[in-house]
């Protein structure tokens, strides 16, 4: 090749979208989300440093600062913004007074699993490390899960209260905070399971399984907590 060739090449020849080149400020943002929750769930909170964060999401680690704030501002907005999509569900579900919900009380389970699973199937490792964090009091990421956490079951606890028992669904013989705290725990478990169990029921975190999922756990906690027709007559 001659120096013309070499020298028109050297002129013409693109730049490689390198890892630490992000094409517009919004995308070195998702790169950190992504590169934190890969890191945290992989390594746990504690263990990593804004440092790994940067390095693996190929951006300066000043940018974590300019974001987010910090390493917890990061977690922070990475546990915000997966859990809105699900406390956004039950708040949608709410009814203004004297209304009569579309759907069965089935339907309205199985909407919402859904919508919890359809976000966490994207987010694999999130919960088991939401469950080590509650367990680790002492760590700068537990006050940010708290406050979450209580908002999601504020809004679960309204929707048993407002929707099924306002709407005449729920059995007179159930109590609503034993069945808010039956439905969240039905829907969380699969994915907290240690391996071992679901190995040794056959279960798995594909698609088809977590649909059959779905409408088993509705099936069982519709014929556990609801009257029969699942309506106010």
């Amino acid at each position: 090749m001659t120096k013309e060739n070499l020298s028109k090449e050297k002129v013409t020849k693109k730049p490689k979208q390198g890892r630490g080149r992000p094409s517009q400020p919004s995308e070195a943002r998702q790169r950190l989300l992504d590169a934190g929750l890969e890191l945290f769930t992989e390594q746990g909170y504690k263990p990593v440093s804004t440092r790994m964060i940067a390095r693996e999401a190929g951006v300066d680690a000043a940018m974590i600062r300019y974001y987010f704030g910090s390493k917890v501002g990061l977690f922070e907005t990475i546990i915000r913004e997966t859990f809105t999509p699900i406390i956004d569900q039950f708040r949608f579900s709410e009814l203004p007074d004297g209304e009569t919900p579309q759907l069965s009380g089935e339907e309205l389970m199985q909407k919402l699993m859904t919508t919890y699973y359809q976000v966490m199937s994207r987010r694999p490792g999130l919960p088991r490390l939401v469950f080590q964090i509650l367990h680790q009091q002492d760590s700068e990421a537990y006050p940010v899960f708290f406050k979450t956490t209580q908002e999601l079951v504020h809004y679960s606890r309204k929707w048993i209260t407002d929707v099924l028992e306002a709407s005449d669904m729920l059995r007179e013989d159930v109590d609503p905070a034993r069945a808010q705290f039956s439905f969240i725990s039905l829907m969380i478990f699969p994915l907290i399971a240690p391996p071992v169990i679901s190995q040794q029921l056959g279960i798995s975190h594909s698609p088809e399984t977590i649909s059959e999922h779905i409408k088993h756990t509705s099936k069982l906690l519709t014929q556990g907590m609801l009257k029969p027709t699942g309506r106010k007559e």
